[in-house]
Formats: C-alpha cells, structure tokens, sequence
C-alpha cells in the first residue's frame, strides 16, 4: 500500500465519525425554553429520553408542582442548557 493511500485512509477513519457523530441522529426530542415534547414519542418503540435541553431555573428557590398552578407564577431566573452525560449527582 501506497502512503497516499494509508494517509487518505487514516483521514477518512478520524474525519467520518467526527462528522456524522456529531449530530442527533435518533430525532430525540430535546427541552427548548422548558418544554419537553413528547406528543410523538413512543416509549415502547424509540426507548428511554433524556434530559438534554433548555430548562428553567429558579434560583434559591425548591418548587413544587401546586407553586404553578396559580395566576402568577414564580418568577424564573432563566433558562439552564443541559446535557445528559449519564454522570450521577449525589
């Protein structure tokens, strides 16, 4: 084998995953601005979903589900960008 040839090999063995790994290819659906859509989502066929996304954060505060459930709710902080790396906390 010729140099050229092992060199164009190697580019295309470090070059391909970086291209197409890089991307979301199962269409899993991700949390924009706190909202997680999951209309189209079939559990049993596509698995497990995670957590990636934009979420809402409320600073110094511990919520519960009845706290949005008046006409005003808490005032948000912000949106918090998450990623799931499958890394335990606590």
């Amino acid at each position: 084998m010729s140099k050229k040839f092992i060199a164009q090999l190697l580019f295309w063995l470090v070059f391909f995953p970086i291209l197409f790994g890089c991307n979301n290819p199962t269409g899993r659906p991700r949390a924009v601005q706190g909202v997680l859509d999951l209309s189209q989502w079939d559990a049993a066929r596509d698995g497990l979903v995670t957590l990636d996304g934009e979420w809402e954060f409320y600073w110094n505060k511990l919520l519960a589900p009845d706290d949005f459930k008046v006409a005003a709710p808490p005032e948000k902080t912000g949106f918090f960008p998450f990623r799931a790396t499958g890394t335990a906390i606590g």
